[in-house]
């Protein structure tokens, strides 16, 4: 049978309370620089993709016509010949 190494004066039950309570604390403590990196660079993503989401709308506002140019130019470019 396992032996309890604990302190004086706390049951096992109590020791092994207090040790879950000091390791959650403690993980939390080493944990939170962490998850606000995460979270700041969470939030840098998300800017980042809305201006870039916003610039291209403006771009595409201006020029109404760019989009049937592109596919103009498209059809119209030279095809590489196929192999038969």
């Amino acid at each position: 049978m396992p032996q309890y190494d604990g302190p004086e004066g706390m049951s096992p039950v109590e020791y092994l309370l207090d040790k879950i309570k000091m390791t959650s604390i403690e993980d939390f403590n080493a944990v939170k620089w962490d998850l606000l990196w995460i979270s700041l660079l969470a939030c840098l993503i998300w800017f980042t993709m809305r201006m870039a989401a916003n610039m291209l709308k403006r771009a595409f506002d201006h020029h109404d016509d760019v989009v049937p140019k592109i596919i103009e130019f498209c059809r119209s470019s030279p095809r590489s010949p196929t192999s038969s």
